[in-house]
């Protein structure tokens, strides 16, 4: 059997930011290194971002560990930093070292990132828990994945032609996995778990319930990378794994990481259930993420009752025309609705918005400077509408002449612009963000509000003093 080694990559400081001040656990790795392990191969996890690792220091630890196959996971704007990894392991080792990248851009740009970059050697297309042993115990054994589903790869003995690079072979998609209950838990002894922070709790840890998203933002690829259709974990299988982790690790919240959390109102009430049947409800709490239109008063009262602290909801924009354009499927009303529900069943709430969407105006900017001041969401995290690769915001932006780099470096949402606006000028776009994130944050009443939430968080004195911290810096130095 192989030895793998899984690296997050320390991407921390480009998302810190007022709403972005949590670190948590990488889940995606903590389930493949679960996976292996059963499989029987020897896994180590090397969390960078957590313990705030350099890249040198993570080469040091892989001279260590000695591994046979390197795999991380990379976002569009730390593929980048993939790539970096992997030319260090090529430097590093005289053997061959695969490295494997999964994750949301390799997923989207199969080809292209194995042209662009060529410290990676296999992207992994989508969800990787079904092929990873048979794609490990391949290139352990220096073979190529020529039958493995759900993977791109270079064929050296291939040229496409005469001084041309090696051919890039796709192979078809990899068969998602339908029963998650058969998936192990994530294999947490691997990390650092008293690294795990959120704006109100640490430690803490992070859940995945279902996977796969129904609705049809144009902005999000979720559904390219787990599909439309929603496949849910059995409520009975999720309290199991909260049961162990909070007795292991005395970890006390937990926050779903699941795009849409309400999607099944069934399901949701069974989850409630378990967790008061448990005992958990009790010592334990959690928050989530939903759509406002699939919550209300009633359900988000029950959730409440079992152990519901905060709750996130997108508002994206103020205007009718941003949020049509947007593809969100929820209406200005029905979004108040649910941040007025949320406030009177008593939870903490964090909105998210964004500005600089395609074909956005002036005045929408406007309009989401005062919805953003009328809902009032106890924490809100503005960004630049960024139009990753996979989405359909971004072939709109291709096509119609509104991306201004390429660079995936600059395409962080929180902090640089890469749509061109009409009207204004980037750093006129970036002016109007500063205002609004200013003009919401420093406000006496809200000063007042985030003290009373403090007071009254689960989470510890330190955790609540590094939040405001970060929260600060970002207001005043964004």
């Amino acid at each position: 059997m192989a030895r793998v080694a899984l690296v997050n990559l320390p991407f921390q400081e480009d998302v810190a930011a007022v709403a972005q001040t949590s670190v948590g656990p990488p889940m995606g790795l903590a389930y493949l290194a679960a996976v292996l392990r059963e499989a029987g191969h020897t896994v180590g996890v090397l969390d960078a971002n957590a313990v705030r690792r350099s890249m040198g220091d993570v080469g040091r630890e892989l001279l260590e560990l000695k591994p046979d196959v390197v795999g991380t996971t990379a976002a569009t704007p730390s593929i980048t930093l993939a790539d970096r990894l992997g030319q260090m392991v090529h430097r590093l080792f005289a053997r061959p070292v695969p490295v494997v990248v999964g994750g949301p851009h390799g997923s989207a740009l199969p080809e292209q990132t194995l042209e662009q970059f060529q410290g990676i050697d296999v992207v992994v297309i989508g969800e990787g828990e079904s092929i990873a042993h048979r794609l490990v115990s391949h290139l352990a054994e220096g073979e190529l994945p020529l039958r493995v589903p759900g993977v791109a790869f270079r064929r050296p003995e291939r040229r496409k032609n005469r001084g041309a690079g090696p051919e890039i072979q796709v192979n078809p998609p990899a068969p998602p996995v339908q029963d998650l209950d058969r998936v192990p838990f994530p294999a947490r002894d691997l990390l650092p778990n008293h690294r795990y922070r959120t704006i109100d709790a640490w430690p803490t840890t992070c859940m995945v319930a279902m996977r796969g998203c129904p609705a049809g933002c144009r902005y999000c690829n979720v559904p390219r990378l787990a599909g439309r259709s929603v496949r849910r974990r059995s409520p009975q299988n999720v309290v199991a794994e909260m049961t162990d982790v909070s007795a292991r690790y005395r970890v006390r919240h937990f926050s779903f990481l699941d795009d849409t959390f309400t999607t099944s109102r069934t399901w949701v009430e069974s989850l409630c259930q378990a967790l008061m049947a448990s005992g958990l409800a009790g010592d334990v709490t959690w928050s989530c993420l939903t759509r406002p239109d699939m919550v209300d008063y009633p359900l988000l009262s029950m959730m409440k009752q079992a152990g519901l602290t905060r709750v996130e909801f997108g508002i994206e924009s103020g205007s009718p025309a941003v949020l049509e354009m947007l593809g969100k499927g929820a209406r200005l009303d029905q979004i108040r609705e649910a941040f007025a529900a949320a406030r009177k069943v008593g939870l903490v709430t964090l909105g998210f918005a964004m500005i600089n969407t395609p074909e956005e105006t002036s005045q929408d900017i406007d309009m989401t400077r005062d919805e953003v001041l009328l809902i009032d969401p106890d924490f809100l995290q503005l960004s630049y509408c960024t139009p990753y690769p996979g989405t359909p915001i971004f072939d709109y932006c291709r096509d119609n002449g509104l991306l201004t780099t390429t660079d995936w470096d600059e395409y962080r949402f929180l902090r640089t612009p890469v749509i061109r606006h009409r009207q204004l000028s980037r750093e006129q776009v970036m002016k109007r963000h500063k205002e609004i994130i200013r003009g919401f944050y420093l406000r006496p009443e809200k000063a007042l509000r985030l003290a009373r939430i403090a007071l009254s968080s689960p989470g510890t004195a330190k955790s609540l003093a590094y939040t405001s911290y970060l929260a600060m810096r970002h207001i005043l130095g964004s």
